[in-house]
């Protein structure tokens, strides 16, 4: 071989070992790059979407704990036991009257007869000025009531039927009392002759006749 011919292969050597070696930078270097690439895009990811994961999970966590709460709440404010209405005291006195009822002197009432006593009690007074004035009669008497009966029945039926007829027609409650083998419908007690009067009026307008009695206990 000649000199000329070494020198050139010498030079093709030498140059197919360059071209190698800078293939094999490139190929590190690229390498390199596309590691450190996704190393920093892992921990984009991680630290985005992770987070937003978190958030996520407290957010529901922290609706569920306010959920639990209010019914919590709820339930502890709904009371244990319903306060039962308490009896108004005219009707406790309405029973005790009728339970002493047996123990009480029953009188037929006239309502004339008492109208003529009342004037003549105010002739009394008006025509006597010297000396002592005679009383005028008493609105209340102490151990003394009225009542009305609407009808007597020998069954409850009847008496039911009544009661509630009175009651839809005049918005006036009435009693049923039994008295042996007699239910009585009772209307009452009135403590004076006044509301006795409106009631057998007011009754009387309606076509229910009744029956004015004097209880004295």
């Amino acid at each position: 071989m000649t000199p000329q011919a070494k020198r050139r292969k010498r030079k093709t050597s030498v140059g197919r070992s360059r071209k190698s070696s800078g293939d094999s930078t490139s190929g590190l270097l690229l390498l390199l790059i596309g590691f450190i690439f996704g190393v920093v895009s892992s921990a984009i990811y991680f630290n985005v979407y992770k987070g937003t994961a978190g958030d996520l999970g407290a957010g529901i966590k922290e609706l569920v704990e306010t959920s639990r709460v209010r019914s919590q709440a709820e339930i502890e404010s709904i009371p244990t036991t319903k306060a039962l209405p308490q009896k108004p005291e005219e009707e406790e006195v309405v029973f005790d009257f009728f339970d002493k009822l047996k123990e009480s002197q029953v009188e037929p009432y006239s309502f004339e007869e008492s109208k003529k006593q009342n004037e003549r009690t105010a002739a009394q007074t008006s025509s006597t000025n010297k000396g002592p004035k005679a009383p005028l009669p008493k609105e209340i008497e102490e151990g003394v009531f009225y009542m009305l009966q609407a009808g007597v029945f020998t069954n409850r039926a009847s008496a039911d039927q009544l009661k509630a007829t009175i009651a839809q027609n005049t918005r006036i409650n009435s009693h049923i009392k039994k008295q042996g083998d007699q239910f009585r419908v009772l209307i009452g007690p009135f403590v004076n002759e006044k509301t006795l009067r409106e009631a057998h009026t007011k009754l009387g307008k309606n076509n229910f006749k009744t029956e004015a009695k004097r209880i004295v206990r």
